[in-house]
């Protein structure tokens, strides 16, 4: 295979970003992995789907793997999605070499391996193995397996909701004028909505799109007008250059404009989680500029662009990402389980699913969004977290039986003031270092440098 060396240097650097945080901090990370690791292991413990409406097929996963190997499903979950990740680059690159060329190939799967978004988006969630599917499913549209590629379009309906819904609307806008494939599409779609009932899969049932959306908000607000701004530039660009050159709007650029808006939304609610698209930035991004990189790009620069691609992202991953992830103080949860005897723990639903992962504790006034039971605790929780001086503290605790919170830098950033009144009593306090690449340059990178946990007690 041409190229065989080059992909395997793309690869290699690939795995070594997504691999580097997990052996870094030793356990599954980001936002989401608790709540799947244990959504797996009420699959193992009770032989049962855990019935929260979450896609069935990544905790399904977790329990064959951890059946057939031995291992538990938290040693399985640090390395499985870091791992699948990687195939995406492998998918894009065969992808791109099969339809476009061989430079082309090297380009996307490069932008792809170091991308911060792609490499961000690497630990917590299946979407993942949605975009592996993306790229498998559009292969097979475009050699004209239009029941295939229906087959497995319709299949990323059973690993992540939000991610399929975004690119069945740019296959719709894309392929409006094919009506065969649209028929086939939307049978089997149906077919795999409907029997998904017979798993008790009901997408949402325990979820509302507004909850924690304002709370997230508050913390990446920064990040998403950068994200706009810049699509915004490309935006302009690549409809300039599409309708220069007359090129049809297909399903990549659809896919970019799709995500677009919705980072854009930002600006008007978070409904619809702004946050989640710059993945998809990035890849429609890389497969728009596939079409136009020979007027670009000299062939002499490609040693030339994978060194400096690589030294960027791994600045920017050691320096700001890696640090994110960072933010557990696993010390502090087992102080919790020591010293808790009854009432609800308050904590970030990310913190709470990390709590309920390494503790006995199972009474919570947050959790993850498809486990919420309680919507008026869950918001008045996320209120509180925020330092809403409309909610009434004492009473807000006292009602919900709320006798233990736990804390951390990002909620400390949240909550601008130290509580008020004499109802509460700080139990525990842990101050430590973040260590970045230079953390002279804090300042480019807000999650270097000191950080802190607290436990309060609520008398």
């Amino acid at each position: 295979m041409r190229n065989r060396k080059e992909l395997l240097i793309i690869l290699l650097i690939a795995l070594i970003l997504r691999i580097a945080p997990v052996m870094l901090n030793e356990m599954p990370i980001l936002y989401d992995a608790p709540f799947h690791i244990n959504s797996a292991q009420k699959i193992i413990d009770s032989e049962a789907l855990p019935g929260n409406g979450y896609p069935p097929f990544y905790h399904l996963e977790l329990f064959a793997l951890s059946s057939v190997s031995g291992f538990s499903v938290f040693e399985i979950t640090k390395f499985f999605l870091p791992v699948s990740s990687v195939l995406i680059i492998l998918m894009v690159f065969l992808f791109a070499r099969k339809f476009f060329s061989q430079r082309a190939a090297i380009y996307s799967s490069l932008i792809f391996s170091i991308a911060f978004p792609l490499i961000s988006a690497s630990f917590d969630s299946p979407e993942v193995i949605v975009l592996v599917l993306l790229f498998l499913g559009m292969w097979l549209l475009n050699e004209g397996k239009m029941r295939f590629s229906s087959i497995i379009f319709s299949s990323m309906l059973y690993w992540n909701y939000f991610s399929s819904i975004i690119i069945y609307l740019a296959l719709f806008l894309s392929k409006r004028k094919e009506k065969y494939f649209l028929k086939k599409f939307i049978n089997l779609l149906a077919i795999f909505s409907l029997s998904g009932f017979y798993f008790g899969l009901i997408p949402f049932k325990a979820f509302n799109l507004t909850s924690g959306t304002e709370f997230v908000k508050e913390t990446i607000s920064i990040q998403l007008i950068e994200m706009i701004l810049i699509s915004i530039a490309l935006l302009a660009f690549f409809g300039h250059y599409y309708l220069k050159n007359k090129y049809s709007m297909d399903f990549w650029f659809h896919y970019f404009l799709i995500s677009f808006i919705g980072s854009a939304s930002i600006l008007l609610t978070p409904l619809l989680r702004a946050w989640e698209f710059g993945k998809f930035l990035v890849i429609a991004f890389t497969l728009m500029f596939l079409r136009i990189e020979n007027s670009f790009i000299k062939k002499t620069a490609v040693p030339s662009l994978i060194l400096i691609f690589f030294l960027a992202s791994f600045f920017v991953s050691f320096q700001y990402l890696y640090p994110v992830l960072n933010k557990v103080d696993l010390n502090s949860i087992e102080f919790l389980n020591n010293h808790y005897s009854s009432g609800k723990i308050l904590a970030s639903p990310a913190l709470t699913s990390f709590i309920e992962m390494n503790s006995e504790i199972n009474s919570f006034a947050t959790a993850q969004f498809f486990e919420i039971r309680n919507e008026k605790l869950f918001n008045d929780s996320l209120r509180f977290l925020s330092a809403d001086r409309e909610l009434k503290e004492e009473i807000f605790l006292k009602e919900n039986e709320i006798s233990l919170h736990l804390r951390t830098f990002e909620d400390n950033k949240l909550r601008e003031r130290e509580f008020n009144g004499n109802h509460t009593n700080k139990i525990y306090e842990l101050k430590y270092e973040v260590k970045c690449l230079f953390p002279e340059l804090n300042f480019l990178s807000v999650n270097c440098g000191k950080n802190r946990t607290q436990i309060y007690e609520f008398i």
